[in-house]
């Protein structure tokens, strides 16, 4: 019986010495696996905190560099990347942008690709934004404005037609249009018509320039120079008629500082189409004349002798200056410029475009 007790003693404690050590072998087992997912999931946290920096960055970015990044599309798509960028914790992201749709640079998405410190973890995330434009009326100027010979201005996107810092005459079958027809004339200026705006009294040129456009002149000019057509005093006599007509699409700095007018005239004259409009900001003063026709933004800073429509000239789209503005003969200006952005434009995100897959 003592042996028989003895063995089953030796048996048990045999026994619980297996479970002990299994026990022991799957705590162990247990805390590696913890710390392995614990790690794992840091991995991946640092990869998805660096792809949301990237894309909260490129949101940024794009406020600035609108005209970079659309500078070069092709087939009516942008291609436009940002290199690494490296965080303080040495995860870093990449970013890429581009639209949707064909020819169309207000929709845009946003592909930023983040990795951990190591690189052993990545992740993609994804956002459209959606450009709000930063120039809504169809004439904003820091001087005077004055309408002649039935010249008009329509905007039927919006309530707003003119904003003058100075004063604005409209004479000779003058009116301005919006979506619901004829709204002011000669003898009766509506709320469309806006004169002496605070906004713009006791402006520097570059102070006005910068609240029009919500950029600098250094920045934009620099990027046009980078990206798009930059001419200084190109043509000695100002006429740029030859160089600009059938240019679309693009961004144009003049600068024209020899004390000549920048001139485009004659009929068929074209700069821009509605698909493809052009930004152009000239450093001088500017005439449109002969029935040439701008699709765009068209500013001039116009402070010796101002901006000059005439002849039925039109400006389809936006026209801004420093300086005095005088239209007349028929000539006009219409905010109908879509598909295209412009410095001064904002991008929001849409909501529920965002994507981590």
């Amino acid at each position: 019986m003592k042996k028989q007790s003895g063995a089953a003693i030796l048996i048990i404690t045999v026994i619980l010495l297996v479970a002990a050590l299994l026990m022991m072998l799957y705590s162990a087992q247990n805390t590696i696996f913890q710390q392995k997912t614990s790690s794992n999931i840091m991995q991946e946290s640092q990869a998805f905190e660096a792809a949301e920096a990237g894309l909260e960055y490129a949101v940024a970015y794009l406020q600035n560099n609108s005209s970079t990044v659309i500078a070069n599309p092709s087939g009516g798509f942008i291609n436009y990347n940002i290199s690494t960028v490296t965080l303080a914790n040495n995860s870093n992201y990449t970013v890429h942008i581009t639209n949707p749709n064909s020819n169309n640079y207000n929709l845009l998405t946003i592909q930023s690709t983040g990795k951990n410190s190591d690189g052993t973890a990545t992740k993609v995330v994804t956002q459209q934004v959606d450009a709000t434009p930063g120039i809504t009326v169809p004439l904003i100027s820091m001087g005077s404005i004055t309408m002649s010979g039935g010249s008009s201005i329509s905007n039927l996107n919006s309530n707003s037609t003119i904003q003058s810092a100075s004063t604005i005459s409209m004479s000779g079958g003058s009116a301005t249009y919006l979506s619901s027809g004829q709204s002011s004339t000669q003898s009766n200026y509506k709320s469309d018509v806006q004169q002496n705006v605070a906004q713009y009294q006791g402006l520097t040129e570059s102070q006005y320039f910068q609240t029009v456009f919500n950029t600098t002149e250094t920045a934009e000019k620099t990027n046009i120079q980078n990206t798009g057509t930059y001419y200084n005093n190109t043509v000695s006599n100002g006429n740029y008629t030859n160089l600009l007509n059938g240019v679309t699409g693009k961004a144009i700095w003049i600068d024209q500082t020899n004390g000549n007018t920048v001139s485009i005239n004659g009929g068929g004259i074209v700069v821009g189409s509605a698909a493809a409009p052009v930004l152009l900001i000239v450093e001088g003063d500017f005439t449109l004349s002969g029935g040439a026709k701008v699709y765009g933004i068209v500013y001039a800073s116009g402070l010796n002798h101002g901006v000059t429509i005439s002849g039925g000239s039109q400006v389809i789209g936006s026209l801004l200056s420093a300086g005095n503005i005088t239209l007349s003969g028929g000539s006009g200006s219409f905010q109908s410029i879509s598909g295209q952005f412009f410095p001064g434009t904002k991008y929001t995100k849409v909501s529920g475009s965002w994507k981590d897959f």
